[in-house]
């Protein structure tokens, strides 16, 4: 396996990804202790949630020079505990990439690598039957070839899509979408410059935004910390700009989304760092594994980066980890990965987050002709109706969170302009009346105001 060969960057960007931000948010770190029988140790696995049977499955991956094709379940509840499942018949690999087809209750594995070559096979894992079984999907004719990668389940249109990678031997710089129904790959060709190719990036879909967005990666020579997003419903590329301190240039690193907060969770990886001597001045280090984490705050104009500063004792510096979120618990579970030669880890950790409910700022009697006021919503199916004022068109957002200060409806209003509005507010929960929290925010600005919804 090829490792780190990688340019060194400028230092200003190590000095931004090693300075907190202002806004740092807060976590806590807590190592888990399953039961059972755990795994080897291993990087680089195919990993996916599988949230109907509340379990995390985990096929194959690299550990102590050995490529691995055993299969295993971490039972999330009502136990935390390993369970080993049916080996596959395949020959063991690492670098792979997975999806999760919930339709069709199945695990989608492609790609990956051993030592003596790149697999372009399509491997899928039934999860509906005990045992699960394994078996090969046919591809048709055109297929994106033999390579290592990344991809995201398209749930609008129920296609597994891929981007960027390592085929033998050259980075790649392209795009595919197999579908799900049977229909085969096609590859995307999407508009505009886009990332330079490469691998070790990280991908998660962001669907209510419907686009599959990317972090670094590295092409052997150089790093990268940017943020690209594919759009899935007329694909073209878009580099992101996002504002705050940014992470620095990485490749093998993690990234997921936090769907109850509205943004991207990213930790880990291989790269620069930045070192400060005693008099506070600071250099650039020898590259070396990462133990930083990171959100990507999503909602708002502009995505911004902000470092998480977590309490607790956190994993130690990794990269090529597996990473879910699990939304029952609303927490970030980090298993395994490498830590250096012959030191892949079978450890699991949680990362978790205080609950949040904005401070209730109701807009004064009388606002309803103020420059910015939320007067109220009430339910209709699977959404709320809304009813504001906006001053002017400049960028707000209006935002619902439920009594346990998950965000489950975000919306972009700022273009309806001046005057009075009412909008349906897609909610992101099962609708059931309860206490919500509305907020309107416009700039520094903001009017929260806690609605009583009733059947």
């Amino acid at each position: 396996m090829s490792r780190h060969s990688i340019a060194a960057v400028a230092l200003l960007s190590l000095l931004a990804g090693a300075s907190p931000a202002s806004a740092d948010v807060a976590g806590n770190w807590r190592q888990l202790e399953p039961e059972g029988t755990p795994p080897p140790g291993r990087m680089a696995t195919a990993t996916v949630l599988d949230a109907a049977r509340d379990r995390v499955v985990v096929f194959g991956g690299y550990g102590h020079r050995h490529f691995y094709n055993d299969t295993w379940a971490l039972e999330l509840s009502p136990t935390l505990r390993w369970v080993r499942l049916p080996d596959a018949p395949f020959d063991g690999r690492h670098e792979t990439t997975a999806i999760l087809d919930p339709a069709s209750e199945r695990m989608l594995v492609f790609g990956g690598k051993d030592p003596w070559g790149f697999f372009g096979d399509l491997l899928a894992l039934s999860l509906d039957t005990d045992p699960p079984a394994w078996s090969t999907v046919a591809q048709g004719d055109v297929v994106p070839g033999a390579r290592e990668t990344r991809a995201v389940l398209d749930p609008s249109r129920r296609r597994f899509v891929t981007a960027l990678g390592f085929a033998p031997y050259y980075h790649l710089g392209d795009a595919w979408a197999f579908d799900l129904d049977g229909a085969g790959w096609t590859e995307l060709s999407p508009a505009g410059p886009g990332p330079a190719p490469r691998r070790g990036q990280s991908a998660a879909v962001d669907g209510s935004r419907d686009r599959m967005l990317v972090f670094g990666g590295s092409d052997d020579i150089s790093f990268w910390d940017e943020v690209w997003s594919l759009d899935l419903a007329n694909p073209a590329w878009t580099l992101l700009e996002p504002i705050g301190p940014a992470p620095s240039p990485r490749y093998g690193q993690n990234l997921i989304l936090d769907p109850a907060r509205d943004r991207l969770v990213m930790f880990g990886g291989y790269g620069e760092t930045a070192v400060a001597d005693s008099a506070g001045h600071y250099y650039r280090a020898p590259r070396d594994f990462l133990n930083d984490a990171w959100v990507l705050e999503l909602s708002g104009s502009t995505p911004r980066w902000e470092r998480i500063k977590a309490s607790g004792d956190g994993p130690s510096k990794r990269d090529f980890f597996a990473m879910v979120y699990d939304p029952k618990l609303e927490r970030v579970l980090v298993i395994g990965g490498n830590g250096g030669l012959d030191a892949e880890t079978n450890d699991v950790w949680e990362l978790t987050f205080p609950k949040y409910l904005p401070p209730v700022t109701d807009s004064p009697p009388g606002s309803l002709r103020a420059e910015l006021a939320l007067v109220g919503a009430r339910p209709v199916p699977g959404a709320l109706e809304v009813s504001f004022r906006l001053p002017d068109a400049g960028p707000a957002r209006l935002e619902a969170f439920d009594a346990a200060g998950r965000r489950v409806g975000s919306l972009e209003v700022g273009s309806l302009g001046s005057g009075d509005h009412t909008v349906s507010l897609a909610r992101r929960d099962a609708g059931a009346p309860g206490l919500l929290w509305l907020r309107l925010a416009r700039g520094s600005e903001s009017r929260v105001k806690k609605v009583a919804l009733h059947p």
